[in-house]
């Protein structure tokens, strides 16, 4: 700042009015994971050949993934999903599980004691109900 204030000193006024610089900083930024990155060119366009550029992104995108879906057997699983399960197999190890009742066990991760229901599909960490697929509290059930 005191560069900035060198140089020209109303910038500095100028940026103390846009709040925090842990608000306005670039470098806390991914550029990998930045939608502005995606955009390119039609970041810098008006708003209606924006929107008509990230229209155009999406379904460009939908299409190769969907290219890439025809390639699997009809009822394969997604072959990311298939990792991430047999991720989740391998974290299981570490829980131990106690039935409870049918389909009801509660898993022991760490310190932690986790209710999880296998006739609703549901664990106490709430990663299954979000995303459909068993957590790690699941699989040990499930095992």
């Amino acid at each position: 700042m005191k560069q900035i204030e060198k140089h020209k000193p109303s910038a500095r006024l100028w940026l103390a009015n846009l709040g925090e610089q842990e608000r306005w900083r670039k470098h806390k930024f991914n550029t990998n994971l930045n939608f502005n990155a995606t955009l390119g060119i039609d970041r810098a366009r008006p708003v209606l050949t924006l929107l008509e550029g990230i229209r155009r992104m999406a379904i460009v995108r939908m299409a190769t993934r969907r290219k890439l879906c025809d390639k699997w057997d009809r009822y394969d699983i997604c072959p990311k999903i298939v990792k991430r399960v047999q991720m989740m197999c391998s974290g299981s190890r570490t829980c131990l599980a106690y039935l409870s009742a049918p389909g009801e066990y509660e898993i022991v991760d760490g310190k932690s004691t986790l209710p999880v229901s296998l006739n609703h599909h549901t664990c106490k960490c709430n990663q299954w109900q979000l995303t459909g697929i068993p957590c790690k509290h699941g699989m040990r059930a499930y095992t």
